[in-house]
């Protein structure tokens, strides 16, 4: 059960994380929608609302049934969309920036955004699967409550290290 939870608010906190790097730096999220050639028409609506539509998706993911459920839905559904942009990309031939987290991670859309949407459909796809576990976050201590979201921060902080360690290798080699 406390995996269950935990995947909650770690995915909770991913797309909060998400939402919020987007809106922070939303002239660089446009860019890239610009790049991806989605109709400027599209582009100002579109930088909003993926955001917005992530941050509500995180809140819904910590409530319990049925709103988590939505959540839960609503990720798979995210992710089609995030699937989309990389293919895009690919079929534009372009080395589009991703901005999946707006300008807290630097990296392109391409084999790792595939690996991180794979890696988080298998959450999804968990937590689908093991809905008779969801308990209400009332059923943690606040103290258990804080290590899961201290962690899923922790983990986030890790993987910005390593993506920031990762193009400061690439770019020395170039």
């Amino acid at each position: 059960m406390i995996y269950y939870e935990l995947l909650k608010i770690f995915l909770s906190v991913i797309f909060s994380i998400s939402s919020l790097g987007k809106l922070s730096g939303l002239s660089g999220f446009q860019s890239s929608l610009y790049e991806l050639k989605i109709g400027d028409k599209y582009v100002k609506v579109i930088s909003y609302a993926i955001p917005i539509v992530e941050l509500c998706l995180a809140v819904l993911l910590i409530l319990s049934s049925p709103f988590s459920n939505i959540g839960e839905f609503g990720i798979f559904i995210i992710l089609i969309g995030f699937s989309w942009s990389v293919w895009r990309a690919y079929l534009i031939g372009s080395t589009v920036k991703c901005n999946c987290f707006g300008n807290l991670v630097n990296e392109k859309l391409g084999t790792p955004t595939i690996a991180k949407i794979i890696l988080i459909i298998i959450f999804d796809i968990y937590l689908v699967l093991n809905n008779n576990l969801n308990k209400s976050l009332n059923y943690f201590t606040p103290g258990e409550v804080f290590s899961m979201v201290y962690s899923s921060v922790s983990l986030f902080l890790i993987y910005s290290v390593v993506m920031l360690l990762g193009s400061k290798r690439t770019a020395k080699r170039t």
